[in-house]
């Protein structure tokens, strides 16, 4: 049998040390998952026993493994699938994590049915005071595709304050893409009947006023501005 080199695993744990004793045969030190070593010679590791001092199943069976790898991976591993998306834009996982899986658990606590890991800052790293345990629909809105709008001293993106005002998401875009303000995009309500967008404005883009004697109604079902249409064809 090949004699063992520093950095072989054996029985899913590391080779850090490899000596030789007087009568020739060798002693290795692993380490596990957990940072336990033990010292034996290398047949006794190679049957794969379990480490003593750890939890049987070792941190690989638990819920949060897969979390912790996963962006430990992404942030650091040029060849991960995300690198471009995490490690290539800096990126970075707090040391303590990196060296303890224990610390991660701790710090981020047990997750909740349906909820992944989420940076609260979608720019800033993984460390305490930036993730949390969110939903999909939540990771969705935080994106650096986000538009975020400021109200009453309260930041939140477009589609949450379009939840929280009872509008549809495309009303509160299309108010906001017409130069309406904030104020006034979250607080005009929509007028029921017709298109829930342009049945909520009260003027065109021009500013004139949708009168009963200014407008007219094309085959589309939107409403047209007469003013508008006679200085065009002016």
């Amino acid at each position: 049998m090949s004699a063992v080199e520093l950095g072989d695993v054996l029985g899913g744990r590391v080779v850090v040390s490899v000596t030789r004793e007087p009568y020739g045969y060798q002693l290795v030190t692993v380490r596990c998952e957990n940072g336990h070593e033990a010292k034996s010679q290398p047949h006794y590791f190679r049957k794969g026993p379990h480490c003593k001092r750890c939890p049987r199943g070792g941190i690989t069976n638990h819920p949060l493994y897969k979390t912790w790898r996963g962006i430990i991976e992404r942030c650091t591993n040029t060849n991960n699938p995300s690198w471009d998306h995490y490690g290539g834009r800096g990126i970075t996982v707090c040391k303590r994590w990196c060296e303890s899986f224990e610390t991660f658990v701790s710090d981020v606590g047990e997750r909740p049915p349906k909820h992944e890991i989420d940076r609260i800052d979608n720019d800033g790293n993984y460390e305490p005071s930036n993730v949390r345990w969110a939903t999909r629909r939540e990771q969705t809105r935080n994106t650096r595709r986000s538009k975020f709008i400021e109200y009453k001293g309260e930041r939140r993106t477009v589609s949450e304050w379009a939840q929280l005002m009872g509008l549809g998401q495309e009303v509160l875009n299309g108010r906001l893409r017409s130069g309406w303000d904030v104020v006034r995009a979250l607080e005009t309500p929509v007028v029921p009947g017709g298109s829930q967008w342009r049945s909520s404005l009260t003027e065109c883009k021009r500013g004139h006023p949708f009168s009963e004697e200014n407008t007219r109604i094309d085959k589309k079902g939107s409403r047209v501005c007469r003013v508008c249409m006679r200085e065009r064809y002016r």
